[in-house]
Protein backbone atom coordinates (compact mmCIF):
# COMPACT_ATOMS: atom_id res chain seq x y z
CA UNK A 1 0.00 0.00 0.00
CA UNK A 2 2.89 2.07 0.54
CA UNK A 3 4.84 1.77 -2.16
CA UNK A 4 1.39 2.24 -4.59
CA UNK A 5 1.22 5.75 -2.65
CA UNK A 6 4.63 6.42 -3.56
CA UNK A 7 4.47 5.55 -7.05
CA UNK A 8 1.46 7.56 -7.32
CA UNK A 9 3.24 10.92 -5.86
CA UNK A 10 6.48 10.57 -7.58
CA UNK A 11 4.52 10.23 -11.32
CA UNK A 12 2.70 14.17 -10.71
CA UNK A 13 6.61 14.99 -9.66
CA UNK A 14 7.68 14.00 -12.39
CA UNK A 15 4.88 15.63 -15.11
CA UNK A 16 5.42 19.16 -13.66
CA UNK A 17 9.12 19.16 -13.28
CA UNK A 18 8.38 18.09 -17.48
CA UNK A 19 8.94 21.45 -20.08
CA UNK A 20 5.57 22.17 -21.83
CA UNK A 21 4.95 20.29 -24.65
CA UNK A 22 2.41 19.41 -26.79
CA UNK A 23 1.52 16.13 -29.12
CA UNK A 24 3.13 17.60 -32.36
CA UNK A 25 6.26 18.70 -30.34
CA UNK A 26 5.65 22.55 -29.92
CA UNK A 27 8.73 22.78 -28.40
CA UNK A 28 11.27 21.30 -30.97
CA UNK A 29 9.24 23.48 -33.74
CA UNK A 30 9.98 27.14 -31.69
CA UNK A 31 13.52 25.88 -31.35
CA UNK A 32 14.08 24.93 -34.66
CA UNK A 33 12.24 28.03 -35.86
CA UNK A 34 14.54 30.61 -33.60
CA UNK A 35 17.44 28.46 -35.23
CA UNK A 36 16.61 28.91 -38.69
CA UNK A 37 16.01 32.66 -37.85
CA UNK A 38 19.27 32.70 -36.54
CA UNK A 39 20.70 31.66 -39.76
CA UNK A 40 18.71 33.20 -42.28
CA UNK A 41 18.36 36.80 -40.52
CA UNK A 42 22.15 38.12 -41.73
CA UNK A 43 20.78 37.48 -45.13
CA UNK A 44 18.07 39.44 -45.04
CA UNK A 45 17.42 42.86 -45.78
CA UNK A 46 14.96 46.23 -45.48
CA UNK A 47 15.10 47.76 -49.55
CA UNK A 48 14.35 51.39 -48.87
CA UNK A 49 12.93 53.65 -52.00
CA UNK A 50 13.39 57.14 -50.58
CA UNK A 51 11.81 59.88 -51.78
CA UNK A 52 9.14 62.79 -49.61
CA UNK A 53 8.22 59.26 -48.74
CA UNK A 54 10.25 56.32 -47.70
CA UNK A 55 9.12 53.01 -49.54
CA UNK A 56 10.01 49.49 -47.77
CA UNK A 57 9.68 46.05 -49.04
CA UNK A 58 12.10 42.82 -48.10
CA UNK A 59 14.99 42.04 -49.77
CA UNK A 60 17.62 38.73 -49.78
CA UNK A 61 21.33 38.34 -50.49
CA UNK A 62 21.43 35.86 -52.86
CA UNK A 63 25.09 36.22 -53.97
CA UNK A 64 28.37 38.19 -53.55
CA UNK A 65 27.03 41.54 -54.99
CA UNK A 66 23.32 41.07 -55.66
CA UNK A 67 19.90 41.19 -53.74
CA UNK A 68 16.90 39.80 -55.30
CA UNK A 69 13.39 41.21 -53.87
CA UNK A 70 9.90 42.45 -55.28
CA UNK A 71 9.50 44.83 -58.40
CA UNK A 72 7.03 46.32 -56.33
CA UNK A 73 9.74 48.51 -54.96
CA UNK A 74 10.86 50.16 -58.19
CA UNK A 75 7.13 51.48 -59.13
CA UNK A 76 7.73 53.93 -56.67
CA UNK A 77 9.55 57.24 -57.90
CA UNK A 78 12.82 57.80 -55.75
CA UNK A 79 15.72 59.80 -55.04
CA UNK A 80 17.64 57.34 -53.26
CA UNK A 81 17.69 53.55 -52.90
CA UNK A 82 19.31 52.04 -50.27
CA UNK A 83 19.09 48.62 -48.46
CA UNK A 84 19.51 48.30 -44.39
CA UNK A 85 20.90 44.94 -43.00
CA UNK A 86 20.25 43.38 -39.77
CA UNK A 87 22.86 45.14 -38.31
CA UNK A 88 20.87 48.67 -39.20
CA UNK A 89 23.94 49.51 -41.90
CA UNK A 90 22.63 51.54 -44.38
CA UNK A 91 24.33 49.96 -47.92
CA UNK A 92 23.40 51.80 -51.45
CA UNK A 93 22.35 49.79 -54.59
CA UNK A 94 21.13 50.30 -58.31
CA UNK A 95 18.81 48.42 -60.42
CA UNK A 96 20.23 45.35 -62.10
CA UNK A 97 17.18 44.35 -64.19
CA UNK A 98 13.97 43.45 -63.38
CA UNK A 99 11.13 40.70 -64.66
CA UNK A 100 7.78 42.33 -64.76
CA UNK A 101 6.53 38.58 -65.52
CA UNK A 102 7.43 37.19 -62.07
CA UNK A 103 7.71 40.09 -60.00
CA UNK A 104 11.26 40.11 -59.33
CA UNK A 105 14.02 42.82 -59.12
CA UNK A 106 17.63 42.14 -59.00
CA UNK A 107 19.53 44.92 -56.74
CA UNK A 108 23.52 45.31 -57.35
CA UNK A 109 25.91 46.93 -54.39
CA UNK A 110 29.71 47.39 -54.70
CA UNK A 111 28.95 47.29 -50.67
CA UNK A 112 30.27 44.33 -48.51
CA UNK A 113 26.97 42.40 -48.49
CA UNK A 114 26.04 40.21 -45.99
CA UNK A 115 26.55 36.48 -46.40
CA UNK A 116 24.22 34.63 -49.12
CA UNK A 117 21.43 32.70 -48.73
CA UNK A 118 21.85 29.12 -50.66
CA UNK A 119 19.26 28.79 -52.93
CA UNK A 120 17.47 25.00 -52.55
CA UNK A 121 16.49 22.61 -55.35
CA UNK A 122 12.45 22.24 -56.10
CA UNK A 123 10.55 21.39 -52.42
CA UNK A 124 7.79 19.04 -52.74
CA UNK A 125 4.05 19.96 -52.03
CA UNK A 126 3.44 19.59 -48.60
CA UNK A 127 6.85 20.30 -46.97
CA UNK A 128 6.98 22.84 -43.96
CA UNK A 129 8.54 26.09 -44.96
CA UNK A 130 9.40 29.24 -42.92
CA UNK A 131 8.80 33.31 -43.69
CA UNK A 132 11.51 35.51 -43.07
CA UNK A 133 11.08 39.44 -43.61
CA UNK A 134 9.64 42.54 -42.39
CA UNK A 135 6.28 42.80 -40.83
CA UNK A 136 5.47 46.26 -41.86
CA UNK A 137 8.64 48.47 -40.74
CA UNK A 138 9.66 45.82 -38.23
CA UNK A 139 12.58 43.28 -38.94
CA UNK A 140 12.95 40.82 -39.02
CA UNK A 141 10.08 39.05 -38.80
CA UNK A 142 8.53 34.84 -39.00
CA UNK A 143 5.62 33.21 -40.14
CA UNK A 144 5.35 29.56 -40.78
CA UNK A 145 3.27 27.14 -43.13
CA UNK A 146 3.13 24.79 -45.76
CA UNK A 147 3.77 24.64 -49.61
CA UNK A 148 0.11 23.97 -50.70
CA UNK A 149 0.79 24.17 -54.48
CA UNK A 150 4.74 23.26 -55.85
CA UNK A 151 4.97 24.41 -59.67
CA UNK A 152 8.47 25.19 -61.70
CA UNK A 153 7.05 28.72 -61.18
CA UNK A 154 5.21 29.24 -58.62
CA UNK A 155 4.42 28.63 -55.25
CA UNK A 156 1.65 28.57 -53.05
CA UNK A 157 2.04 28.76 -49.15
CA UNK A 158 -0.28 28.49 -46.66
CA UNK A 159 0.76 31.88 -44.73
CA UNK A 160 -0.27 35.35 -44.40
CA UNK A 161 2.23 37.60 -45.50
CA UNK A 162 2.21 41.91 -44.22
CA UNK A 163 2.84 44.75 -45.75
CA UNK A 164 6.73 44.69 -46.21
CA UNK A 165 6.65 41.31 -46.85
CA UNK A 166 7.17 41.15 -50.31
CA UNK A 167 10.37 39.78 -51.63
CA UNK A 168 10.89 38.18 -48.21
CA UNK A 169 12.84 34.88 -48.16
CA UNK A 170 10.33 31.47 -47.80
CA UNK A 171 12.99 28.76 -46.33
CA UNK A 172 12.94 25.33 -45.87
CA UNK A 173 13.94 23.27 -42.53
CA UNK A 174 17.59 23.85 -43.67
CA UNK A 175 17.37 27.58 -43.65
CA UNK A 176 17.88 27.22 -47.52
CA UNK A 177 15.88 29.18 -50.09
CA UNK A 178 12.90 27.82 -51.25
CA UNK A 179 11.48 30.93 -53.06
CA UNK A 180 10.63 34.66 -52.35
CA UNK A 181 7.80 36.20 -51.73
CA UNK A 182 5.54 37.91 -54.35
CA UNK A 183 2.50 38.65 -52.39
CA UNK A 184 -1.13 37.75 -50.95
CA UNK A 185 -3.00 35.18 -53.66
CA UNK A 186 -5.25 36.97 -55.14
CA UNK A 187 -7.67 34.84 -57.79
CA UNK A 188 -9.88 36.06 -61.05
CA UNK A 189 -13.51 35.04 -61.43
CA UNK A 190 -14.68 33.03 -64.62
CA UNK A 191 -16.26 34.65 -67.26
CA UNK A 192 -19.41 36.85 -66.41
CA UNK A 193 -21.13 36.25 -69.58
CA UNK A 194 -20.11 34.03 -72.61
CA UNK A 195 -21.81 33.47 -76.05
CA UNK A 196 -20.19 30.85 -78.65
CA UNK A 197 -21.38 29.46 -82.11
CA UNK A 198 -19.40 27.03 -84.38
CA UNK A 199 -17.42 30.30 -85.61
CA UNK A 200 -16.79 32.38 -82.33
CA UNK A 201 -16.86 32.78 -79.46
CA UNK A 202 -17.05 35.81 -76.95
CA UNK A 203 -16.31 36.51 -73.63
CA UNK A 204 -16.78 38.65 -71.05
CA UNK A 205 -14.94 38.71 -67.80
CA UNK A 206 -14.51 40.99 -64.81
CA UNK A 207 -10.84 42.09 -64.42
CA UNK A 208 -11.60 42.28 -60.82
CA UNK A 209 -9.57 40.01 -58.42
CA UNK A 210 -10.21 39.17 -54.93
CA UNK A 211 -7.26 38.59 -52.25
CA UNK A 212 -7.18 35.02 -50.30
CA UNK A 213 -5.60 36.48 -46.93
CA UNK A 214 -4.31 33.13 -45.68
CA UNK A 215 -2.37 32.06 -48.67
CA UNK A 216 0.87 33.97 -50.59
CA UNK A 217 2.13 33.75 -53.58
CA UNK A 218 6.31 33.15 -54.25
CA UNK A 219 8.79 32.98 -56.65
CA UNK A 220 10.71 29.19 -56.67
CA UNK A 221 14.80 29.59 -55.95
CA UNK A 222 14.65 27.36 -60.00
CA UNK A 223 13.23 30.41 -61.39
CA UNK A 224 14.73 33.10 -59.59
CA UNK A 225 18.33 31.51 -60.92
CA UNK A 226 17.13 31.63 -64.02
CA UNK A 227 15.87 35.69 -63.59
CA UNK A 228 18.90 36.49 -62.19
CA UNK A 229 21.28 34.88 -64.93
CA UNK A 230 19.42 37.14 -67.16
CA UNK A 231 19.03 40.03 -65.63
CA UNK A 232 23.24 39.97 -65.00
CA UNK A 233 23.46 39.14 -68.79
CA UNK A 234 21.41 41.03 -70.65
CA UNK A 235 20.05 43.03 -68.10
CA UNK A 236 16.52 42.05 -68.94
CA UNK A 237 14.91 39.07 -69.54
CA UNK A 238 15.18 37.27 -73.12
CA UNK A 239 11.93 35.42 -73.38
CA UNK A 240 12.03 32.49 -76.73
CA UNK A 241 9.35 33.41 -78.96
CA UNK A 242 7.75 30.95 -81.62
CA UNK A 243 4.74 33.17 -82.75
CA UNK A 244 1.78 31.18 -81.90
CA UNK A 245 -1.43 31.11 -80.00
CA UNK A 246 -2.95 28.01 -78.80
CA UNK A 247 -6.44 27.39 -78.05
CA UNK A 248 -8.16 25.93 -75.35
CA UNK A 249 -7.15 23.10 -73.31
CA UNK A 250 -6.40 20.99 -76.46
CA UNK A 251 -2.49 22.18 -77.25
CA UNK A 252 -3.92 22.83 -80.51
CA UNK A 253 -2.41 25.91 -82.57
CA UNK A 254 -5.12 28.59 -82.83
CA UNK A 255 -2.94 31.33 -84.90
CA UNK A 256 0.16 31.70 -86.23
CA UNK A 257 2.02 35.04 -86.20
CA UNK A 258 3.05 36.26 -90.07
CA UNK A 259 6.66 35.94 -90.35
CA UNK A 260 7.34 34.02 -86.69
CA UNK A 261 9.58 31.33 -86.35
CA UNK A 262 6.58 28.67 -85.91
CA UNK A 263 5.14 29.85 -89.68
CA UNK A 264 8.75 29.73 -91.00
CA UNK A 265 9.15 26.37 -90.10
CA UNK A 266 5.30 25.16 -91.43
CA UNK A 267 3.54 25.17 -88.18
CA UNK A 268 -0.11 25.54 -88.76
CA UNK A 269 -3.49 26.49 -86.87
CA UNK A 270 -4.98 23.58 -86.00
CA UNK A 271 -1.77 21.66 -85.87
CA UNK A 272 -1.64 20.02 -82.35
CA UNK A 273 1.71 19.92 -80.61
CA UNK A 274 3.15 16.63 -78.83
CA UNK A 275 6.26 16.83 -78.00
CA UNK A 276 9.42 19.42 -78.48
CA UNK A 277 13.10 18.42 -78.00
CA UNK A 278 11.90 14.74 -77.27
CA UNK A 279 10.03 16.55 -73.84
CA UNK A 280 6.23 15.63 -74.38
CA UNK A 281 4.16 18.54 -74.18
CA UNK A 282 0.92 17.65 -71.78
CA UNK A 283 -0.56 20.85 -71.50
CA UNK A 284 -0.81 24.61 -72.67
CA UNK A 285 0.66 25.75 -69.91
CA UNK A 286 3.88 23.53 -70.18
CA UNK A 287 4.18 23.95 -74.03
CA UNK A 288 3.99 27.77 -73.26
CA UNK A 289 6.36 27.55 -70.67
CA UNK A 290 9.24 25.25 -72.49
CA UNK A 291 8.81 27.98 -75.35
CA UNK A 292 9.66 31.25 -72.87
CA UNK A 293 12.58 29.53 -71.29
CA UNK A 294 14.48 28.28 -74.35
CA UNK A 295 17.46 30.83 -75.94
CA UNK A 296 16.72 33.05 -78.78
CA UNK A 297 18.60 31.49 -81.33
CA UNK A 298 17.85 28.02 -79.91
CA UNK A 299 16.64 25.22 -82.76
CA UNK A 300 14.44 23.20 -81.41
CA UNK A 301 12.44 19.99 -83.08
CA UNK A 302 8.06 20.03 -82.60
CA UNK A 303 6.76 16.74 -82.95
CA UNK A 304 2.94 17.34 -83.64
CA UNK A 305 -0.06 15.63 -84.94
CA UNK A 306 -1.93 17.18 -88.18
CA UNK A 307 -4.91 15.72 -89.72
CA UNK A 308 -4.34 12.22 -87.80
CA UNK A 309 -0.54 12.65 -89.31
CA UNK A 310 2.67 12.64 -87.23
CA UNK A 311 5.16 15.54 -88.32
CA UNK A 312 8.25 17.16 -86.92
CA UNK A 313 9.13 21.05 -87.33
CA UNK A 314 12.47 22.28 -87.26
CA UNK A 315 12.25 25.64 -85.70
CA UNK A 316 14.43 28.42 -84.99
CA UNK A 317 13.36 29.99 -81.36
CA UNK A 318 13.40 34.30 -81.30
CA UNK A 319 13.27 36.56 -78.46
CA UNK A 320 9.97 37.68 -77.54
CA UNK A 321 8.50 40.62 -78.90
CA UNK A 322 7.97 44.00 -76.87
CA UNK A 323 4.01 43.93 -75.79
CA UNK A 324 3.81 46.47 -78.31
CA UNK A 325 5.17 44.44 -81.04
CA UNK A 326 3.57 41.33 -79.80
CA UNK A 327 0.55 43.26 -80.95
CA UNK A 328 1.54 44.28 -84.24
CA UNK A 329 3.12 40.34 -84.67
CA UNK A 330 -0.50 39.13 -84.43
CA UNK A 331 -2.49 41.47 -85.92
CA UNK A 332 -3.26 40.07 -89.39
CA UNK A 333 -3.85 36.92 -87.82
CA UNK A 334 -5.52 37.92 -84.08
CA UNK A 335 -9.36 37.48 -83.81
CA UNK A 336 -8.71 38.35 -79.94
CA UNK A 337 -10.50 42.32 -80.79
CA UNK A 338 -11.95 44.40 -78.15
CA UNK A 339 -14.94 46.08 -78.89
CA UNK A 340 -16.86 48.91 -77.51
CA UNK A 341 -19.62 48.39 -74.61
CA UNK A 342 -21.67 51.74 -73.24
CA UNK A 343 -19.70 52.02 -69.85
CA UNK A 344 -23.69 52.95 -68.25
CA UNK A 345 -24.93 49.42 -69.55
CA UNK A 346 -22.47 47.17 -67.87
CA UNK A 347 -24.44 44.83 -65.35
CA UNK A 348 -23.75 45.14 -61.61
CA UNK A 349 -21.68 42.79 -61.09
CA UNK A 350 -18.98 43.05 -63.74
CA UNK A 351 -16.92 46.87 -62.87
CA UNK A 352 -13.66 46.35 -64.95
CA UNK A 353 -14.85 44.94 -68.00
CA UNK A 354 -12.03 42.45 -70.37
CA UNK A 355 -13.78 41.25 -73.53
CA UNK A 356 -12.15 39.20 -76.05
CA UNK A 357 -13.26 37.70 -79.47
CA UNK A 358 -12.14 34.73 -81.23
CA UNK A 359 -12.74 33.78 -84.53
CA UNK A 360 -11.87 30.66 -86.85
CA UNK A 361 -11.09 32.42 -90.24
CA UNK A 362 -13.56 29.89 -91.71
CA UNK A 363 -17.36 29.37 -91.60
CA UNK A 364 -20.05 27.16 -93.29
CA UNK A 365 -22.71 29.71 -93.39
CA UNK A 366 -24.83 27.43 -90.59
CA UNK A 367 -26.64 27.99 -87.38
CA UNK A 368 -26.42 25.18 -85.66
CA UNK A 369 -27.55 23.47 -82.20
CA UNK A 370 -25.92 20.49 -80.49
CA UNK A 371 -28.38 17.18 -80.03
CA UNK A 372 -29.47 15.60 -76.90
CA UNK A 373 -28.60 11.23 -76.69
CA UNK A 374 -32.15 11.33 -76.71
CA UNK A 375 -32.56 13.31 -80.34
CA UNK A 376 -29.92 11.24 -81.47
CA UNK A 377 -31.81 7.75 -81.16
CA UNK A 378 -34.95 9.18 -82.23
CA UNK A 379 -33.17 10.34 -85.50
CA UNK A 380 -30.90 7.18 -85.95
CA UNK A 381 -27.39 8.68 -85.33
CA UNK A 382 -25.55 6.29 -84.59
CA UNK A 383 -22.67 7.94 -83.26
CA UNK A 384 -24.74 9.40 -80.28
CA UNK A 385 -23.99 12.94 -81.08
CA UNK A 386 -24.07 15.82 -83.75
CA UNK A 387 -25.10 19.39 -84.49
CA UNK A 388 -28.52 20.18 -85.97
CA UNK A 389 -28.79 22.75 -88.61
CA UNK A 390 -31.67 25.05 -87.63
CA UNK A 391 -30.41 27.70 -90.46
CA UNK A 392 -28.23 27.92 -93.71
CA UNK A 393 -27.49 31.74 -95.19
CA UNK A 394 -27.98 32.27 -98.41
CA UNK A 395 -24.97 32.43 -100.70
CA UNK A 396 -22.75 31.21 -98.17
CA UNK A 397 -20.28 27.42 -98.52
CA UNK A 398 -23.28 25.70 -97.03
CA UNK A 399 -26.37 26.89 -99.24
CA UNK A 400 -23.72 26.07 -102.30
CA UNK A 401 -23.40 22.89 -101.56
CA UNK A 402 -26.81 21.68 -100.46
CA UNK A 403 -26.89 21.62 -97.21
CA UNK A 404 -30.56 21.85 -95.42
CA UNK A 405 -31.97 23.12 -92.07
CA UNK A 406 -32.78 19.95 -90.31
CA UNK A 407 -29.20 18.03 -91.58
CA UNK A 408 -27.38 16.98 -88.57
CA UNK A 409 -23.48 17.50 -88.65
CA UNK A 410 -21.55 14.13 -86.98
CA UNK A 411 -18.25 14.56 -88.69
CA UNK A 412 -15.98 17.50 -90.30
CA UNK A 413 -12.82 16.82 -92.75
CA UNK A 414 -12.82 13.46 -90.82
CA UNK A 415 -13.53 14.53 -87.21
CA UNK A 416 -16.40 13.68 -84.92
CA UNK A 417 -18.16 16.81 -84.37
CA UNK A 418 -20.47 16.90 -80.99
CA UNK A 419 -20.20 20.86 -80.49
CA UNK A 420 -20.35 23.84 -81.72
CA UNK A 421 -16.76 24.24 -79.87
CA UNK A 422 -15.70 21.17 -82.06
CA UNK A 423 -16.75 22.84 -84.83
CA UNK A 424 -15.16 25.93 -84.24
CA UNK A 425 -11.74 24.18 -83.09
CA UNK A 426 -11.92 21.80 -86.57
CA UNK A 427 -12.72 24.82 -88.60
CA UNK A 428 -9.68 26.55 -87.31
CA UNK A 429 -7.40 23.73 -88.64
CA UNK A 430 -8.67 24.07 -92.48
CA UNK A 431 -6.58 25.79 -94.59
CA UNK A 432 -7.64 28.72 -96.51
CA UNK A 433 -10.02 27.97 -99.98
CA UNK A 434 -9.34 23.94 -99.12
CA UNK A 435 -12.32 21.72 -99.75
CA UNK A 436 -13.41 19.38 -96.99
CA UNK A 437 -15.34 16.37 -96.39
CA UNK A 438 -18.88 17.24 -94.52
CA UNK A 439 -20.42 14.05 -93.33
CA UNK A 440 -24.59 14.08 -92.03
CA UNK A 441 -27.23 12.70 -91.71
CA UNK A 442 -30.71 13.51 -93.62
CA UNK A 443 -33.42 11.69 -93.27
CA UNK A 444 -31.84 8.84 -91.60
CA UNK A 445 -29.53 8.61 -94.42
CA UNK A 446 -25.52 9.13 -94.15
CA UNK A 447 -24.65 11.78 -96.78
CA UNK A 448 -20.98 13.34 -97.77
CA UNK A 449 -20.82 16.33 -98.77
CA UNK A 450 -17.68 18.68 -100.07
CA UNK A 451 -17.57 22.09 -99.49
CA UNK A 452 -14.79 24.84 -98.92
CA UNK A 453 -15.47 26.87 -96.60
CA UNK A 454 -16.31 30.93 -96.44
CA UNK A 455 -13.58 32.85 -95.01
CA UNK A 456 -15.16 34.63 -92.03
CA UNK A 457 -15.35 38.11 -92.66
CA UNK A 458 -18.69 39.21 -90.64
CA UNK A 459 -17.36 39.42 -87.52
CA UNK A 460 -18.62 42.93 -87.45
CA UNK A 461 -21.97 41.49 -87.26
CA UNK A 462 -20.78 38.73 -84.62
CA UNK A 463 -19.98 41.49 -82.46
CA UNK A 464 -23.30 43.36 -83.28
CA UNK A 465 -25.36 40.40 -82.40
CA UNK A 466 -23.68 39.57 -79.31
CA UNK A 467 -23.93 43.07 -78.47
CA UNK A 468 -27.83 43.19 -78.96
CA UNK A 469 -28.16 39.90 -76.85
CA UNK A 470 -26.43 41.28 -73.61
CA UNK A 471 -27.93 44.61 -73.68
CA UNK A 472 -31.62 43.00 -73.64
CA UNK A 473 -29.65 40.94 -71.02
CA UNK A 474 -28.42 44.15 -68.90
CA UNK A 475 -31.96 45.84 -70.19
CA UNK A 476 -33.54 43.21 -67.88
CA UNK A 477 -31.35 43.62 -65.26
CA UNK A 478 -31.43 46.90 -64.79
CA UNK A 479 -35.29 46.62 -65.62
CA UNK A 480 -35.07 44.08 -62.56
CA UNK A 481 -33.40 46.15 -60.48
CA UNK A 482 -36.08 48.97 -60.74
CA UNK A 483 -38.60 47.16 -60.02
CA UNK A 484 -37.03 45.79 -56.85
CA UNK A 485 -35.81 49.44 -55.52
CA UNK A 486 -39.68 50.53 -56.23
CA UNK A 487 -40.91 47.62 -54.21
CA UNK A 488 -38.64 48.30 -51.06
CA UNK A 489 -39.53 51.76 -51.42
CA UNK A 490 -43.35 50.90 -51.47
CA UNK A 491 -42.49 48.56 -48.49
CA UNK A 492 -40.68 51.02 -46.27
CA UNK A 493 -43.63 53.76 -47.24
CA UNK A 494 -45.84 51.33 -45.88
CA UNK A 495 -44.33 50.52 -43.00
CA UNK A 496 -43.93 54.38 -42.35
CA UNK A 497 -47.44 54.67 -42.46
CA UNK A 498 -48.16 51.87 -40.29
CA UNK A 499 -45.68 53.21 -37.80
CA UNK A 500 -47.31 57.02 -37.92
CA UNK A 501 -51.00 55.08 -37.10
CA UNK A 502 -49.84 53.28 -34.06
CA UNK A 503 -47.69 56.50 -32.91
CA UNK A 504 -51.53 58.30 -33.31
CA UNK A 505 -52.97 55.49 -31.38
CA UNK A 506 -50.58 55.65 -28.57
CA UNK A 507 -51.00 59.47 -29.05
CA UNK A 508 -55.19 58.97 -28.31
CA UNK A 509 -54.48 56.71 -25.72
CA UNK A 510 -52.03 58.74 -23.28
CA UNK A 511 -54.80 61.41 -23.58
CA UNK A 512 -57.92 59.57 -22.24
CA UNK A 513 -58.67 60.83 -18.30
CA UNK A 514 -58.23 57.72 -16.00
CA UNK A 515 -61.11 56.34 -14.31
Amino acid sequence: MKLRLCILLVVPLLLAAMPPQDQSGGTDEMHLAKTILKRVAPSIVKVVAENAKKYIATGVVTEKKYILTSSLIADHPHDKLYIETEKRRQLPVSIAGIDPESGVLLLKSDADLPPALKLADLPDTGDRVLLVGLFYNRFPAIFSGILSTVADDFLLVDAAVAPGAAGGAVVNLQGELVGIVRGLFSYSLSPEYTFRDHSAEILISSRQERENGALCYAVPAGRLRWVSDQLKRFGRIRYGWLGLDLDGLTREVGMVAPGSPAQKAGIQAGDQLLEADGIALQSNEEIMRFIRSLEPEKQVRIKLLRQGKHLVKEAQITERPRPEEFDRAFADANRDWPFDIPPDSLPPRVKKIQYFLTGTGAALGIDAIEITPELAQQFAIREGHGLMISRVYPDTASAKAGIKAGDIIVRLAGKEIASNDHLRLTLQGVPKKKPVVVELYRNRQVLKITLTPDEETDIERKIQVFQEKLGGQWTDIRRINEENKKKYEDEIRRLREELEKLKKKKGEKDDRPDN
